[in-house]
């Protein structure tokens, strides 16, 4: 399989996976977790158990400093977005959050310009620019004439995490392999969270806080499982493709969100906050101008200089 077609593969990881993920951490951030702090903590712990598997794939070489400080970076990142990332879904229907990474998704092909040299053809800027304006459409509340709350948290989301896809991509370009940035980020991850759960008393509630997970844990750990394998299919499908490529790949989330609500609704109400009937066609509009952006840059790939 050519390498770039191989890429793209592993790069719908991602938007397959996380759009599943979305559903269920709505579900836990609203019904399970009321203290985020402990949600991310525990989650991050898990992923932990995974590290073999990345170690086995790529085994990690020893960074240089100015990677290993990139690498630093990303794990701060990885922690803080998923503050206002939770907070969003307990705000607003599950797709639409999902829809809402594409925001600062547009800074994208500008930082991979300037920091590493990727160029763009024209249609695929206009690809762009039509995944920014479904993404914005999603979340336009016309009877109130003003944009939702949550557009204002997932556009800080989307933002630091085009800065991180930026800092992925010129850590790759600079020799790190993939296995050399992802094991180093996710024991960074660990001890960046760890810090911040002992610092808000999770050494007074540890114990209690670990009855909640072992109360759910099936759907806790499968929930950390695939949404390491969303993170695994992001992080290589950026060492390997065009970072802008990659990102607009990761627009297709929403569309996957939705196809979930619909298949499982029914049989999980209690899980899905995610408004069906018309309101799901309307979004199935926004969805398609979202895939017709994602052909046009993906389908034109990129050339880097």
């Amino acid at each position: 399989m050519p390498r770039y077609l191989f890429g793209v593969v592993i790069a719908f990881f991602e938007p397959v996976f996380h759009g599943g993920c979305n559903i269920i951490d709505h579900f836990l951030s609203a019904k399970v977790f009321p203290r985020l702090t402990t949600l991310v903590f525990f989650g991050k712990s898990v992923t932990l158990l995974f590290l073999p598997i990345v170690w086995y794939l790529s085994p990690p070489t020893r960074l240089s400093p100015l990677p290993l400080a990139l690498v630093f970076g990303i794990a701060c990142i990885e922690v803080l977005y998923n503050f206002p990332y939770y907070y969003a879904l307990r705000v607003i229907d599950t797709s639409i959050v999902a829809s809402l990474f594409s925001i600062g998704r547009i800074f994208v092909p500008i930082l991979a310009y300037i920091v590493v040299g990727e160029r763009l053809l024209p249609v695929q800027y206009f690809g762009f620019a039509l995944i920014t304006v479904a993404a914005l459409a999603l979340t336009f509340d016309r009877s109130r004439l003003r944009f939702n709350s949550a557009v204002f948290l997932m556009g800080f989301v989307s933002l630091i995490l085009a800065v991180e896809t930026i800092m992925y991509k010129y850590a790759f370009t600079h020799g790190a392999s993939w296995g050399s940035v992802v094991v180093p980020m996710m024991l960074f991850e660990f001890c960046i969270i760890a810090l911040g759960y002992a610092a808000t008393g999770g050494t007074r509630t540890v114990r209690a806080d670990f009855g909640t997970v072992r109360a759910s844990w099936k759907l806790f750990f499968g929930n950390e499982f695939f949404g390491w394998l969303g993170n695994m299919g992001d992080s290589f499908g950026v060492s390997v493709l065009p970072a802008t490529v990659a990102r607009a790949i990761g627009s297709t989330q929403p569309i996957f969100t939705l196809l979930y609500a619909s298949l499982f609704k029914r049989k999980y109400p209690g899980v899905f906050r995610e408004q069906l009937g018309t309101h799901a066609a309307i979004k199935l509009i926004w969805f398609s101008v979202i895939i017709v952006g994602v052909v046009l840059v993906v389908s034109f790939g990129a050339t880097s200089v």
